[in-house]
C-alpha cells in the first residue's frame, strides 16, 4: 500500500509537470503566431502630427535660415566693398589714360591724325 500512494503521487506529479509545460508550449505558439508589440518601435508612427518633433523641425529650419541670412550679409559687405574697389580702378585707369594722352602728345607736338594735316617733320639734327 505504500508503494501505491508512491505511485500516484508520482503519477499525479508527472500530470503537473506535462500541463505545465504543454501550457508553455502553447502560449510560446500563441505568441509567435500573434505577437504583441509593446513598444511601438516596430509600428507606424506619425510624426507629422506629433508637435514636439514638429517644433524641432521648425527651430532647426529657423537656424538654418538665420546662418544664411549671415552668410547673405557677409556676401553683401564683399559686394559694397568690391564695388569701392572697382570704382577706385576705374578712376585710376582714366587717370592714366589721360596722363598717358597727355605725355604722347607732348612727344608728337600735339598732332592729331585725324585733321588731315602731315606728320610734323624732324628738325635740329
Amino acid at each position: 500500500m505504500v508503494f501505491d500512494n508512491i505511485i500516484i503521487g508520482n503519477s499525479m506529479f508527472d500530470i503537473i509537470v506535462l500541463c505545465f509545460f504543454s501550457l508553455l508550449i502553447i502560449i510560446s505558439v500563441i505568441d509567435y503566431m500573434n505577437p504583441v508589440v509593446k513598444e511601438g518601435a516596430t509600428g507606424s508612427c506619425d510624426l507629422d502630427k506629433d508637435p514636439t518633433y514638429l517644433a524641432k523641425v521648425n527651430a532647426a529650419s529657423i537656424k538654418a535660415i538665420k546662418d544664411d541670412i549671415g552668410e547673405v550679409k557677409k556676401m553683401k559687405e564683399d559686394i559694397d566693398i568690391l564695388t569701392k574697389l572697382v570704382g577706385n580702378n576705374s578712376k585710376n585707369i582714366k587717370k592714366m589714360g589721360e596722363t598717358l594722352q597727355e605725355k604722347s602728345s607732348e612727344l608728337t607736338g600735339g598732332f592729331d591724325p585725324d585733321s588731315g594735316d602731315e606728320l610734323p617733320s624732324v628738325s635740329g639734327m
